[in-house]
């Protein structure tokens, strides 16, 4: 009997599992208020499954930047994208996009920090290679200059 609630649990959690990662993933972002009110709906803009959007979010403390990783986009390479809310409106079309500078599989995107002011993005790639250590992982650090962020 225990056997067969085992492999039951198993097929069950297989099949949730190939349920979400069919799913194109989202982030949504919230204001500060008592009942959390939904403010956005941010979605992949390459809209590819198993990009793992979402995986990693940050907002800077002024509340008008936001920085998503999808650590599994292009194969694992992975990307994030920085967003931004003008006037309480946050755009779907990403104000910047940064990718991996080694294109390694590094999951770079993996998680993402902003500094308060919005000027610097933190993103992770926890699969990054350093020289011959493989997937040691690495933080790469971008810095905006007058609200203009490097085309990488």
């Amino acid at each position: 009997m225990r056997t067969f609630r085992i492999a039951a649990a198993l097929a069950a959690a297989a099949t949730l599992a190939a349920t979400a990662a069919a799913i194109p993933a989202t982030a949504a972002v919230s204001g500060r208020s008592a009942n959390h009110t939904k403010l956005a709906r941010i979605n992949d803009p390459l809209a590819t499954m198993g990009d793992q959007f979402g995986h990693g979010v940050a907002i800077n403390a002024a509340g008008t930047e936001a920085i998503v990783g999808a650590y599994e986009s292009l194969g694992g390479n992975g990307r994030a994208y920085l967003y931004r809310s003008t006037h309480g409106v946050w755009s779907t079309t990403p104000a910047a996009t940064f990718s991996d500078p080694t294109g390694a599989g590094s999951h770079f995107g993996y998680s993402v920090a902003l500094s308060p002011n919005g000027t610097t993005a933190y993103i992770g790639a926890d699969h990054a290679n350093i020289g011959a250590r493989s997937a040691a992982g690495a933080v790469f650090v971008y810095k905006s200059s007058h609200g203009a962020w490097p085309k990488k």
